[in-house]
């Protein structure tokens, strides 16, 4: 066997825990959560070993036990099958962020995430985004997840001495306000204003791990990642009717 007793006598201390909340948020969506949680809980990540979340998790089908919830698509909240596994993604990256394990691959929503901040987000999908971070360390880690009330945790263990000692820093680097279009209805009176779709600003914003020494001194800074969030459109209806004049 791959694994042996022996290496698993050192899988004993959490290393790093993250949290995040979905109460509210609908019970498909729980649903898929907790089934994402469920299927990458329990695995045991040898040395030098990479995860792929959605190896995992598997295609987000009826068949693979997914429900039909909230997902993002090209910036827009709509329904499909699966709606709530980026949720459990991004739970773990930032578990992931806290232990020190090296990241391979991350992306960003196309939606700033109303669960965690941004630069701190996680996205997958069935056509080829995924989350992968390999296990640097020369023992093995193990992640264990728990769901339930609305939260899920995302927690490592492994061995004591790979306990890092890091702080998660996100700078917004740009932000670019979302671009007006107005459009002329003639059904509104002239010089009064309606907005028919919110904007949204875009930002760029970078992600860092900061190690600490027991001291609290700063040991290595690293960028992990930069993460875009493209603007949306602002569109105002302009009234263009004109006021009848009574003739007396």
């Amino acid at each position: 066997p791959k694994i042996n007793e022996e290496d698993l006598k050192s899988v004993k201390d959490r290393i790093s825990t993250a949290t995040t909340y979905f109460g509210g948020s609908g019970y498909n969506r729980g649903l898929n959560i907790a089934n994402a949680a469920s299927k990458i809980d329990g695995t045991l990540l040898m040395p030098g070993e990479e995860f792929s979340y959605n190896e995992h998790t598997g295609m987000r089908t009826i068949e693979n036990g997914y429900k039909k919830a909230t997902v993002i698509v090209s910036g827009e909240a709509v329904q499909g099958v699966g709606g709530g596994v980026c949720q459990v993604s991004t739970t773990l990256y930032n578990a992931v962020l806290y232990s020190g394990l090296d990241i391979v691959k991350v992306y960003n929503h196309s939606i700033p995430s109303s669960y965690v901040n941004k630069g701190r987000d996680a996205t997958v999908s069935d056509s080829g985004l995924d989350f992968i971070f390999k296990n640097n360390y020369n023992q093995p880690v193990y992640i264990q997840n728990n769901y339930s009330n609305g939260v899920v945790t995302c927690q490592i263990y492994g061995y004591n001495n790979n306990k890092q000692n890091i702080e998660i820093l996100t700078n917004t680097d740009k932000i670019t306000s979302a671009p007006v279009k107005k459009e002329k209805d003639a059904t509104m009176q002239k010089g009064k204003e309606k907005i028919i779709q919110v904007g949204r600003d875009a930002y760029t914003v970078s992600t860092y791990r900061v190690y600490y020494d027991n001291d609290g001194k700063e040991i290595k800074k690293e960028k992990v990642a930069t993460s875009y969030y493209p603007p949306k459109e602002k569109i105002i209806a302009v009234g263009t009717k004109k006021e009848k004049v009574k003739k007396e």
